[in-house]
């Protein structure tokens, strides 16, 4: 798997447990590494399939999951883009995913009181 909406094609269901325990370094390769339950959470079975972001219990910290959609365009590196959070660890040099993570979109519905995406994405 590559990425979290891999996760749900493996099989068997002990080969999901196995990656799921695994830790990863997010949000870049060099950064501290978390686990994948964490980053990946509705694949992992750690947050309700049927939740959104925004109605979420607090108990769970989902994230995104790749539900909330933004244009982001880096100022400084215009060929690096994200549209989901998915795209932000893909994002290079580091400091390009530093600015973005501080950026602010109106979340969930687009409409609305802005929140960072390093909030929205859980990075």
């Amino acid at each position: 798997a590559t990425k979290c909406s891999d996760i749900s094609e493996l099989t068997p269901v002990g080969v999901i447990t196995r990656i799921c325990k695994k830790k990863y370094p997010y949000p870049t390769r060099k950064g501290v590494k978390t686990l994948i339950s964490k980053i990946c959470g509705r694949q992992c079975d750690t947050c309700p399939a049927t939740a959104t972001p925004s109605q979420t219990p607090s108990v769970y910290e989902c994230g995104d999951d790749n539900d909330f959609r933004f244009n982001y365009t880096d100022n400084k590196s215009p060929d690096q883009k994200a549209t989901k959070c998915s795209d932000i660890s893909e994002l290079t040099p580091i400091g390009v995913q530093t600015r973005i993570c501080r950026q602010k979109y109106p979340y969930p519905t687009g409409k609305g009181v802005k929140k960072p995406i390093s909030k929205i994405c859980g990075r």
